[in-house]
This record gives structure tokens, sequence and C-alpha cells, in this order.
């Protein structure tokens, strides 16, 4: 089940997986409430820093000030997602 504002991870020409993210506007930080991998993921640390760099992206986007991430990530991806 994914939430009404899930967006894609996209990498070359696939789906790897979705986030769930949400803009508190008053405080300034970008929740990413949930992170989802596809079965077929490519789930290395460089595929992971390539998503990192996407939200930071989102989150200059956006205005804020913090991304949080939630507290279990994909493995392959954790570490890369936990320097936000």
């Amino acid at each position: 089940m994914n939430g009404y504002y899930v967006l894609p991870i996209l990498h070359e020409d696939r789906l790897i997986g979705r986030i769930d993210p949400k803009m508190d506007r008053k405080t300034g930080v970008l929740h990413i409430n949930n992170i989802y991998h596809e079965k077929d993921a490519s789930m290395t640390h460089r595929t992971g820093k390539q998503i990192a760099s996407a939200i930071e992206d989102l989150g200059m986007f956006l205005g804020a000030k913090k991304i949080e991430t939630p507290r279990t990530v994909p493995e392959g991806w954790r570490k890369a997602l936990k320097e936000l």
C-alpha cells in the first residue's frame, strides 16, 4: 500500500523504487516517510548515492532546510541515504 503522493524512483530506463515524501512548510523539513524498492532494483551504494542526490534536489526545489529519512531504508541504499 502506497501513500497518496508516492513518487517513482527512476534509474536509467527502469522503475527501481518509490519514495513517499511530505514537506512540512512550517518547519522547513522534508520528511521521506518511506522508501520502497522493486524486486529487481539495483541495490548498490552507487545507486543509493544517486537516489540521495535526487532527494536533495527535491529538497532544494521545495526550499527544505532539512531532510529526514525513515528508519527503514533498503539495505543497499541505507548508507548513502542516511548521509542526507
